[in-house]
């Protein structure tokens, strides 16, 4: 039963995030990135707060205060990095092929837990091989190097894939709504520093923006982001980036039914290999089993 929930939290915050890109490409038609994560994250926190009263969340803070804080701090920043990287580079890549991208760190997961000592299996290094060839068939250049936006799009998934790993890490020590409440107050703190740093932000480039904004903010912010700590909690990470992977169907999806975006053979043959390897990565050592 405890697994049918963790399962059902990750699918659930799943297709919110794949359904998301979409979101976060009308966004960026009128806010710069930091401006619309600064929002968005703002929104968040609000839509979070109301959550630490009505779950008792508040009553957990005197024992789990030093992993929230830092738990908090830690999956914050990274967060940070990785929305606005990808918030970024919808300015440059059609928001199918960079959800697709962006999902490397299901690949990577499992490659860093190789260099801290995990074995590697060969079901693992094909999915990296794939991944690869995908990458190459998605790069809007067409040559053998990356176009910038999709430079972007890969640094993201390596931001993601120490989001993941820091919340295995800390979701069994603290509140998960505690945990992601601190975790947006830390993300729109540092957006709101690099807006006023980087950017010109415009009031009315944000309320033309707002449904943008509200969606982002509450349904694939404070929802799913809290749905990922609960079915996150005590649940194998490697299974959990299993169902993750399907994020790559719904931003797709949803990049073509929304947003009209057509993709060529040559990019659905990437598409395919790196969900291809997204899979293969997740497949158990016969041997560990």
């Amino acid at each position: 039963m405890k697994r049918g929930f963790n399962v059902l939290c990750l699918s659930l915050a799943t297709a919110f995030w794949g359904l998301s890109v979409v979101s976060q490409a009308v966004g960026s038609r009128t806010m710069r990135p930091f401006t619309f994560n600064t929002a968005r994250s703002v929104v968040s926190v609000a839509a979070l707060l109301p959550c630490l009263w009505l779950f008792g969340s508040y009553k957990t803070f005197p024992r789990t205060r030093r992993d929230l804080l830092t738990g908090g701090a830690l999956c914050g920043f990274a967060l940070f990095v990785c929305i606005n990287l990808q918030q970024a580079s919808l300015h440059y890549v059609p928001a199918g092929n960079a959800i697709f991208i962006c999902s490397l760190y299901m690949v990577m997961v499992p490659v860093v837990k190789f260099f801290c000592g995990a074995r590697g299996s060969l079901a693992l290094w094909l999915a990296v091989v794939l991944a690869c060839a995908g990458m190459w068939l998605l790069s809007a250049a067409g040559g053998l190097t990356l176009s910038f936006g999709e430079l972007l799009c890969l640094a993201c998934a390596a931001g993601y894939t120490c989001h993941l790993l820091l919340l295995e890490r800390y979701t069994p020590r603290a509140d998960c709504f505690a945990l992601t409440t601190v975790q947006f107050a830390v993300v729109a703190v540092l957006s709101c520093v690099f807006m006023f740093l980087f950017e010109t932000p415009e009031w009315p480039a944000v309320v033309a923006g707002w449904r943008a904004v509200l969606f982002s903010g509450i349904v694939s912010g404070a929802i799913a982001y809290s749905l990922q700590a609960l079915g996150q909690r005590n649940f194998d990470v490697s299974a959990a980036s299993l169902i993750f992977s399907l994020e790559t169907v719904f931003g797709a999806t949803g990049a073509w039914l929304i947003l009209g975006q057509k993709m060529t053979g040559r990019e659905i043959l990437g598409c395919v290999l790196v969900l291809i390897a997204v899979l293969l990565a997740q497949i158990p050592d016969a041997k560990r089993a």
